[in-house]
């Protein structure tokens, strides 16, 4: 009796090493066991942390000899709408200042345009600010790509942000 033990013993050891060698080479029977959790209202992960993380241009005072403060970011308003904004101030009056905001979408892997750029701008003046809404498809995280500009005379300054991901729940 017991030799019959150890050899059902053996047996079962031996099923289960061939268990979790089908296993793991089998996609479609691990497909299930590691999905993604996705956060509520998201049809895909979460964008991953940006290196470096998404600034709001405050604190770049000592960067810039025109540029003084940049903002950039998208609202939700609800039904499915965004509002994107934009926003761009210079130390004095300059020649030509703007900001061009675009929004994109996390498509699970990478971020792609979601929007046209929409080009703001002002002449002989220290601020403009920018904004469009757009509507947009549920479940998705967004973010805006704002570039910030200013000129006078041979001086031409150049800043490009990144918001935070932000999602526009189901």
């Amino acid at each position: 009796m017991v030799i019959k033990s150890k050899s059902v013993f053996k047996s079962f050891l031996i099923l289960a090493a061939l268990s979790l060698l089908i296993l793991s080479i089998s996609p479609t029977m691990t497909s299930a066991a590691t999905s993604t959790m996705y956060e509520k209202g998201a049809l895909t992960s979460k964008p991953p942390a940006e290196s470096p993380s998404p600034s709001n241009g405050i604190g770049l005072f000592g960067v810039y000899q025109l540029l003084f403060m940049m903002e950039g970011g998208l609202h939700d308003i609800g039904n499915g709408t965004v509002k994107i904004v934009g926003e761009t101030i210079t130390k004095q009056t300059v020649s030509q200042l703007g900001v061009d905001v675009r929004l994109e979408r996390w498509t699970g892997t990478q971020w792609v345009s979601a929007s046209n750029t929409y080009v703001f701008s002002a002449s002989n003046d220290i601020y403009v600010y920018g904004s469009v809404n757009l509507a947009v498809a549920k479940g998705y995280y967004y973010r805006t790509v704002t570039t910030h500009t200013a000129k006078d005379g041979t001086i031409n300054e150049s800043h490009v942000m990144y918001s935070e991901d932000f999602l526009i729940p189901l």
